[in-house]
């Protein structure tokens, strides 16, 4: 936010610019253990949407790119902070379940960083006023259209049931 409010009126001088912010899938559907993240990427999502209503009039673009599931080393490096947290037991049956609910997920291909480069590309070149950008495989786009066509219910069950059924 810092950044924009930095870079604003040199835009709005210009009377145009593009801000690109990069959120991820987890910006528009959630999973078990990454409440943190998820909750940092919807606040994500909500600002730049909302910001693209506030300068369209002023010719100023911004767009959200949204990787889903890319070959960082995020989930190490999250997995060792979490190593050092204390162990909470009433929590250790979900953390198994979801730990296999993840391996189950471990095979699927995921974005190259050269990938999300050509989107981020695209969404600063493309002059369109489209505000979301996936970059991802097939599974992780089902996902974000599970979320934006199921009801409430039927997406929250359908999520529960991939990790309760390790219970």
């Amino acid at each position: 936010m810092d950044t924009i409010r930095l870079i604003l009126p040199h835009f709005r001088e210009r009377k145009s610019g593009t801000i690109i912010n990069i959120s991820s899938g987890a910006g528009r559907f959630t999973l078990p253990l990454i409440s943190l993240y998820s909750a940092s990427k919807f606040a994500l999502e909500g600002f730049s949407e909302a910001l693209s209503f506030e300068l369209s009039t002023l010719n100023i673009m911004v767009k959200i790119v949204e990787p889903g599931g890319t070959t960082t080393n995020f989930n190490n490096v999250s997995g060792n902070r979490m190593a050092d947290k204390l162990s909470i037991p009433d929590y250790d049956p979900l953390l198994a379940a979801a730990g296999k609910m993840f391996a189950q997920m471990s095979g699927l291909t995921l974005a190259t960083a050269e990938q999300v480069a050509d989107v981020i590309y695209e969404a600063a070149t493309d002059e369109s006023n489209k505000l979301r950008y996936i970059v991802g495989n097939e599974d992780f786009k089902s996902r974000i259209n599970a979320r934006q066509t199921m009801q409430d219910e039927d997406y929250l069950a359908e999520i529960r049931k991939g990790y309760t059924q390790y219970l």
